[in-house]
């Protein structure tokens, strides 16, 4: 593990997904059998299709992040990803595509029984083998730079816009790749605006892209956030439709229309359609966690219980105006509950 010479105390996603079908098989009755109607239950949030993905962990004040996007192009290119952080991250580090496999294998588990039936194996995807910066300017102050897999990864302290312009001018210039103004143009009023709401640490992460759509292995961020933080108004800066899905590890429940972020909660899905008595929401205890990630688990602490749940975006990048919040309540006794503005 990469540590910083920065003291912050969190560690780190994200997706997860689980899309399974399957027949429930003969129920049998005390006079013999009866063909009991197919069922199908299935998520309505699903991690492999998803163009964003992120597991999120929130303890004490410390956020875990890990990221993972979807992405292709119509010719291969270098492609610029931008995300602002709330502080400076203790570790930024290579992640594994596996935890989102054993996210969906934790949905899986918890999949609610149909008509009494035992549970009925499904056919969990198998999770794929292991794969084995530019000068500081006045204005912006380079914490971090290191070529993490794909990712060629900036981490830049905005101090002041003026002389902003400038540097990413040279950062464009440095890594070929082709400058245009108006790109900047929009850049900057949304830089301002974070600024203004206390966000000085930037992300650039470069990545280059083919014609093949495919999984860009996950980035784990670790930092200090006062609540359980997902950058959205930047996505406003890309044009088109999105689909973001984010797997999220609480103190207590949450309130995720309270976001009021155009999210909504993941459900499981009954003969295709959403039931709404089956909220993919439940208590995980250490051992569920650890089948995921012993970072994880370390992160979350000797808690006995945790509550995970899931949220889902779909649609229009320009309504994803407002970032994904939730601030959570001082722990009381037993699970604590998540408050949200």
């Amino acid at each position: 593990m990469r540590r910083l010479n920065f003291q912050v105390i969190i560690a780190l996603p994200v997706l997860v997904s689980a899309i399974v079908m399957a027949a429930y098989t003969v129920a049998r009755a005390d006079r013999g059998s009866f063909p009991l109607r197919p069922v199908i239950m299935k998520e309505n949030i699903d991690v492999y299709d998803a163009g964003q993905k992120a597991i999120i962990a929130w303890k004490d004040g410390d956020e875990l992040l890990i990221l993972s996007t979807d992405k292709y192009t119509s010719q291969k290119a270098k492609v610029l990803e931008f995300m602002p952080l709330p502080s400076k991250p203790d570790v930024v580090e290579k992640s594994s595509e596996e935890v989102f496999w054993q996210v969906a294998a934790l949905i899986e588990r918890h999949r609610p029984r149909v008509h009494g039936e035992d549970a009925v194996r499904r056919d969990v995807r198998t999770p794929p083998a292991k794969s084995s910066g530019p000068a500081a300017e006045p204005a912006v102050q380079v914490v971090f730079h290191e070529k993490i897999g794909a990712h060629d990864i900036t981490i830049g302290q905005v101090k002041r816009m003026d002389g902003f312009t400038d540097w990413v001018k040279k950062f464009y210039t440095k890594n070929e790749m082709q400058y245009r103004e108006d790109d900047v143009k929009k850049l900057r009023p949304m830089v301002t605006d974070y600024l203004n709401r206390g966000y000085q640490y930037f992300v650039f992460d470069i990545i280059e892209l083919g014609t093949e759509k495919k999984s860009i292995e996950p980035i784990m961020y670790r930092f200090k956030s006062k609540n359980l933080y997902f950058p959205l108004a930047v996505t406003t800066l890309a044009e088109g439709e999105t689909t973001v899905a984010l797997y999220l590890f609480t103190p207590g429940k949450t309130d995720i229309w309270g976001t009021k972020t155009g999210f909504v909660s993941g459900f499981y899905t009954l003969n295709g359609r959403v039931s709404y008595e089956n909220p993919i929401k439940f208590p995980v205890n250490r051992n569920e966690v650890q089948q995921i990630s012993p970072i994880l688990r370390d992160f979350l602490g000797a808690a006995d219980r945790r509550w995970f749940s899931t949220a889902k975006y779909q649609g229009p990048t320009k309504r994803l105006t407002r970032d994904f919040i939730l601030r959570i309540a001082p722990e009381a006794a037993g699970i604590p509950s998540t408050v949200t503005f």
